[in-house]
């Protein structure tokens, strides 16, 4: 059979699974449909479906969860069809319930895909201070490092070049959040481009509580990062079993239950890895006891912004030493517009020492500077010159300060301390923090 052929009969019974479904949503005639399927096909197509069941599915079955409380039996997601919320295998849907999808997902790990001999890296990824801050408060971020649902320096490049390094039909990720279930369909069609322009089109969505009634019994802050870390490595766990293909990269942030839920998630999966993103409060950088004491080494690890992540997929040999230089210039690009928003109104000289502008560039250029990047001029200098009223002043008539190559970590000026980098008031202007005259630590 062509490979032509052999998809079209692939999406033909994807087509016939949904139309089932949308007529009598019986999660068990879909575990005995896609039984049927991955039977009678090789393990390319078998995954091919898995895929386009978790990327596709909840949207073409019109899934909804209810604000109030969501029935128990109800689950359209691929996930779903399988699990249970407390994280069991369903197992009252029907005779033999329990049986048949134990069954099927050993025979998903039977016909699991590997082209190149070896589990294929895939990115888990929370949502709210990991693909931007969204200082909110509640069950959403409060990074403040960055300009309010604005993607991070660099972080579509690094996605772009982790996607280079996959084979064709794995260049994909997955959202792992603890946004509820009746939010679950709008994060997909993603109207706002939140989440596309990062992960792109395609990409899957694993929900956190089911309805926002679940979350009304946890008041203090911390037994509900309890509960989403929970939430979160039940269903990491879950997903593994889906997908043996991967190898789990999961990126979330220190300000919630990610954490909780990545060091559970390495004790468990032994070739997971877990990257957290060290958020910027008002008391100043969250700091982690894991990270001092290096607990999970070699599993769990920590950074503060893309650019330190590309080095980390570096070391583990997810990204080349090419790519840094890459992720380097977009940050730089980036860095380079929002000061302009900065210095909009101001002569350059005034600019250059306001202390957002130096906690901008210290926060975002580290770690070290790759080779092939020598000084900060040659992207920044001559095309940031602003000035008031029309004039212009370049950076190069001040004295060069030059990035480093090699380990030698960047620092920009002399970097404030400030609890916030670009949070901002009510009318959208920028504010600084308090000033602090004391050196952040390198």
């Amino acid at each position: 059979m062509s490979s032509s052929t052999s998809e079209r009969n692939m999406v033909a019974s994807y087509k016939a699974m949904v139309a089932n479904f949308k007529r009598n949503k019986n999660r068990l005639d879909m575990i005995d449909m896609l039984t049927i399927f991955c039977r009678e096909n090789q393990s390319k197509n078998v995954y091919l479906m898995k895929k386009k069941l978790e990327t596709e599915f909840s949207l073409d079955v019109g899934c909804q969860y209810v604000y109030g409380i969501t029935p128990q039996n109800y689950g359209c997601d691929f996930r779903e069809l399988f699990f249970r919320r407390d994280g069991d295998v369903i197992n009252d849907d029907g005779i033999n319930a329990l049986q048949k999808r134990e069954e099927l997902l050993d025979l998903f790990q039977v016909k699991a895909y590997l082209p190149r001999g070896e589990k294929i890296p895939h990115i888990l990824t929370d949502i709210d201070d990991t693909l931007y801050p969204n200082h909110m408060g509640g069950i959403a971020g409060s990074d403040l490092s960055w300009i309010k649902k604005k993607h991070y320096p660099g972080i579509k490049r690094f996605y772009d070049l982790f996607y280079s390094t996959l084979p064709q039909g794995f260049r994909y990720s997955t959202v792992l959040s603890a946004t509820p279930g009746p939010m679950k369909t709008s994060k997909l069609e993603d109207h706002h481009d939140m989440i596309k322009p990062v992960l792109g089109s395609t990409f899957g969505f694993i929900q956190g509580p089911e309805s926002k009634f679940e979350l009304t019994g946890y008041i203090a802050s911390q037994t509900l990062h309890k509960h989403f870390g929970k939430i979160k490595f039940e269903r990491c766990i879950q997903y593994s079993r889906l997908f043996p293909e991967y190898q789990i990269n999961f990126i979330g942030d220190n300000g919630q239950g990610d954490l909780i839920a990545g060091k559970k998630m390495v004790e468990v999966l032994p070739d997971a890895k877990v990257f957290i993103h060290k958020i910027i409060e008002k008391s100043g950088m969250k700091e982690s006891i894991e990270e001092s004491r290096g607990d999970f080494h070699g599993q769990l690890f920590f950074f503060k912004n893309y650019l330190e992540l590309a080095h980390l997929f570096k070391n583990i040999q997810l990204l080349e030493e090419k790519h840094l230089i890459e992720v380097t210039i977009d940050v730089l690009n980036e860095l380079r517009k929002t000061h302009r928003e900065i210095c909009k109104k101001k002569t350059h000289e005034i600019c250059i020492e306001d202390k957002r502008f130096h906690e901008l560039f210290s926060h975002y250029l580290r770690p070290s500077i790759p080779n092939g990047i020598t000084e900060y001029q040659l992207l920044i200098g001559a095309s940031s010159s602003t000035g008031s009223k029309g004039s212009k002043k370049s950076i190069r008539s001040r004295k060069s300060v030059p990035l480093s190559t090699g380990s030698t970590k960047f620092v920009f000026g002399t970097p404030q301390s400030s609890p916030h980098l670009l949070s901002r008031t009510k009318s959208g202007r920028s504010r600084g923090g308090k000033r602090n005259t004391r050196r952040s630590k390198k």
